[in-house]
């Protein structure tokens, strides 16, 4: 006696990797039995009584059989899947109690209940964006996610088990509708700053136009901290080539829901974050806080206070955008896009160069300093100095404002790379370098020189100017050489 068979499509991921899974069934007469096969995780194979339960509930008969699930490719272990849907139609199809009107186009995500209900859940839908779509393929999803922002392809929404004989298997078509941004939620509208916050609060602007990296030394109290917080809720808008890229699980669905765009992100981890925690991995490869803050800011507030560890491994993801986690049998790249802003005190203390007095020996500063290293400082090219010197505040700033300004900038900035990507013409900062300033970058490394130049680029872009003018270039060198400050404590 042959036995029936039947196929489903399904996916599952390793790490960032999608597979196209074919669930395949065979039922024959023999002792029930039911297995599954095909390195599934833990929670499918525990699925095999609440499927049992789930056929019953929906009116189905379960087969009074062995039953054998195969998920192929059946060599690579199945992490993150959702194949419960898939095993049910399957095993429906194969005891003939239903007939799978799309035969290799149905691919089924869902999770049953043991009232044969079909749930989803966040993770459900990040497969799915991540999922291969082709024109054929019809996607057969839990009604749950028909409010939900999908990707563009064609769409069967079923609620329970007991819906199989009674929808219309006509699939749904979605087209990819415009996103709309929502906006951040905002904890301050106007604040009054002095003269030496506003030139730290102008910097952290031009590191979020710029995606350059930022660095606040002062004492405490000086609004270190309180600058951060400003600006995270001033991220400019999501740039159209910020949703689609290409590592597997689109950033649109970490960040969308119900067809909006949440904010930027902004992750702020404690001091005795691990360095896992930080740079993400593990044996199931997670995601770390660089990840988290992909296309936003990372804010490491109390930067000394971090295991050293993990502060040197910020180097590579703040360098190249992205990380690589190398396992055994697999190799993974996480994006790690963000924009690193740190804040940490000058000494033990505090208050090394304010106006209170300091008690910290130079040996004592440079011991607290030297978890800071200068390949890391190196990668950053806004250095800020927040020391107190009694000034009064007479800077009045307003949000909209400058997140108005924020976003004008940005278009501008879009607009001409688009420009000079066309003419094959890049504008270039050191034409406008003379001799003396020339001369003053000698103390800075290659990289440090090429931020100033980057940063230059930035400022001129915030101010709508096409070309970079000198006060730019100034503006851009005050920055960077406060870098020399962790020089000058040897």
């Amino acid at each position: 006696m042959f036995p029936n068979l039947s196929e489903t499509l399904s996916v599952s991921r390793i790490g960032r990797e999608i597979l196209l899974i074919r669930v395949e069934i065979g039922i024959r007469k023999g002792l029930p039995n039911f297995q599954i096969l095909g390195l599934a995780s833990q929670n499918t194979k525990e699925s095999r009584d609440r499927l049992r339960l789930a056929i019953e509930s929906a009116g189905f008969i379960f087969p009074f059989a062995t039953i054998i699930v195969n998920l192929y490719p059946n060599h690579k272990p199945k992490k993150v899947s959702f194949f419960d849907l898939a095993i049910t139609l399957g095993i429906l199809e194969a005891s003939g109690q239903w007939q799978n009107p799309f035969p290799q186009r149905i691919l089924a995500l869902g999770s049953v209940s043991l009232s044969g209900r079909i749930h989803a859940s966040e993770e459900l839908l990040e497969l799915l964006w991540a999922s291969p779509k082709t024109r054929e393929t019809i996607f057969l999803i839990p009604s749950e996610l028909r409010e939900r922002h999908l990707p563009e392809a064609n769409y069967i929404y079923l609620s329970s088990l007991e819906e199989i004989k009674e929808i219309d298997w006509l699939p749904e078509i979605i087209t990819f509708p415009p996103l709309e941004e929502t906006e951040p939620e905002s904890t301050w509208d106007k604040e009054i700053l002095n003269p030496s916050q506003m030139l730290a609060f102008s910097g952290l602007c031009y590191s979020l136009l710029g995606r350059h990296h930022a660095l606040m030394v002062g004492n405490p109290g000086t609004g270190k901290t309180k600058l951060a917080q400003l600006v995270s809720q001033m991220q400019p808008s999501w740039q159209p080539s910020d949703l689609n890229l290409d590592e597997g699980i689109p950033l649109s669905a970490r960040y969308c829901l119900n067809g909006k765009v949440k904010p930027r992100p902004f992750r702020q981890p404690h001091h005795t974050t691990t360095e896992q925690a930080l740079v993400g991995g593990g044996s199931s490869l997670t995601l770390g806080e660089v990840s988290l803050a992909h296309g936003g800011i990372l804010f490491l507030d109390e930067l000394t206070l971090f295991r050293e560890k993990a502060i040197e491994s910020l180097r590579e993801p703040m360098e190249a955008g992205k990380i690589e986690h190398a396992r055994v049998l697999t190799r993974e790249t996480l994006p790690a896009d963000c924009t690193v802003i740190a804040a940490l005190n000058p000494c033990p203390c505090g208050n090394y160069l304010g106006i209170k007095t300091c008690h910290c020996s130079k040996k004592q500063i440079r011991d607290y300093l030297r978890k800071i290293s200068g390949p890391f400082l190196d990668r950053i090219s806004i250095h800020i100095h927040l020391f107190n010197q009694n000034e009064s505040r007479t800077v009045e700033v307003v949000r909209e404002d400058y997140r108005r300004k924020l976003n004008e900038a940005m278009d501008f900035r879009m607009a001409r790379l688009v420009e000079e990507r066309k003419r094959e013409v890049f504008s270039s900062p050191a034409e406008r370098m003379n001799g003396g300033f020339e001369k003053s970058l000698l103390r800075f490394s290659y990289r440090q020189k090429q931020n100033t130049m980057q940063l230059a680029r930035t400022i001129a872009d915030f101010n709508l100017s096409s070309t970079v003018k000198e006060q730019h270039l100034l503006e851009a060198y005050e920055f960077v050489q406060n870098s020399l400050f962790f020089e000058d404590l040897n």
